[in-house]
């Protein structure tokens, strides 16, 4: 009887221990790699890149003052543009004296001459060269004719320059071909003329050349350009 007592204590302990090890869990990792799928979102940005980078326009207002010039502007990075115009002078209608030749032929005759622009810009909002603008603006132009005076023909040379500070804006449209450009500003400007004057000298005539400034005056200037993008 005791053998059989000691068998059965040596399994209840055998089943003892294999319960606790049965009861031990296993913990697995239970941590899983979930991805998680969004939907693409938007970034709303802001447009910073110059789209309008080179063009070429004239400038319709200018033969109303004797000039006709073509220009090209080129962006210089996101806030700068500069420009060059380049064309010929013939009469300007607010002088006077331009006028009276141009419509009455036996005063004289109107000859060509050149004009010339260099334009710097600044566009805030970094879209050179497109859209609101300021500029310093620097013209000259010439302009020939001849006069009749008494008993001679009088060669006379006008030079113009003015300096401006200007306000506009400029952008493409009709398929981003055409360009304009709108503008205003105000300046000084300053004329040197050149011309003969007769002179007696030992009871013989003759024509020396003379210059006269005439100083600085304020100016009013409003402008369009219209033209083609190249770029």
């Amino acid at each position: 009887m005791k053998s059989i007592a000691d068998k059965i204590l040596l399994l209840f302990g055998l089943l003892t221990c294999f319960s606790q090890l049965q009861s031990q869990v296993i913990r697995e990792d239970t941590t899983q790699a979930i991805k998680v799928f969004e939907g693409e979102q938007e970034t709303l940005r802001v447009d910073t890149t110059p789209t309008l980078q080179s063009v070429i326009h004239f400038g319709w207002l200018h033969p109303i003052r004797g000039r006709f010039p073509f220009f090209y502007e080129q962006a210089l990075g996101g806030y700068f543009a500069g420009s060059i115009g380049l064309g010929f002078t013939y009469a300007d209608f607010f002088r006077a004296e331009h006028a009276s030749i141009l419509f009455d032929d036996t005063e004289g005759q109107m000859n060509f001459g050149v004009h010339s622009e260099a334009l710097t810009k600044f566009y805030p909002g970094g879209l050179a060269a497109e859209e609101f603008y300021f500029a310093l603006n620097f013209k000259f132009s010439t302009f020939n004719f001849e006069k009749n005076e008494t008993n001679f023909l009088n060669d006379i040379q006008e030079r113009h320059y003015e300096y401006l500070l200007l306000a506009g804006i400029q952008f493409g449209n009709w398929n981003d071909v055409i360009v304009a450009d709108y503008y205003m500003g105000v300046g000084l400007s300053d004329v040197y003329t050149r011309e003969d004057n007769l002179i007696n000298v030992g009871g013989s005539f003759s024509t020396t050349p003379s210059t006269t400034r005439r100083g600085f005056r304020p100016i009013l200037r409003v402008g369009v350009k219209m033209g083609i993008r190249l770029k």
